[in-house]
């Protein structure tokens, strides 16, 4: 999936790490996501963390054919 379009956004730089990105799961909707790397505000005004999700659909749009040769399995 090509990430440029989110490259300038705060998160794009929390999932570049390999060791985050290595954390991610499939959602009960499909979708990819990774705990604990977001962060949103409560009632309050509190920073709470919260998990980033990409939907099945962003990663649809906006991704790119490989070719076999290039695959690298994901363990």
């Amino acid at each position: 999936m090509d990430l440029s379009i989110i490259k300038d956004q705060y998160i794009s730089k929390i999932i570049e790490n390999e060791d985050i990105f290595k954390k991610v799961e499939i959602g009960n909707y499909g979708q990819i996501l990774w705990h604990n790397v977001a962060y949103m505000k409560d009632l309050d005004g509190n920073k709470i963390p919260c998990e980033y999700d990409i939907s099945p659909e962003f990663a649809y749009i906006h991704s790119k054919p490989i070719n076999s040769d290039s695959f690298t399995e994901i363990h």
